[in-house]
């Protein structure tokens, strides 16, 4: 099963649950993510980024940035279109 699939039946299932099964999904949801670095943010194909994964993608940004390597508006604008 693909990850989005299992995303969209975990939040089918949550909606219908009662507390029981809430409270247990909740407490290994938490032990789960208390475990791992700091998950700040995913990835469009739902990968999870930590902490440090983010600092590390922007100060790349940031270089990148300073050496002029960015596109303008309307570039990024053209290239959504051909999405």
């Amino acid at each position: 099963m693909l990850e989005i699939q299992l995303r969209n039946e975990i939040v089918s299932i949550i909606s219908i649950a009662d507390a029981r099964i809430l409270s247990v999904v909740h407490a290994m949801l938490k032990s789960y993510y208390e475990s791992e670095p700091e998950i700040v943010g995913f990835t469009p194909d739902g990968k999870p980024i930590s902490k440090t994964e983010l600092f590390y993608m922007v100060e790349k940004s940031r270089k990148e940035g300073l050496q002029g390597k960015v596109r303008s508006l309307d570039d990024a604008l053209a290239e959504i279109k051909n999405w």
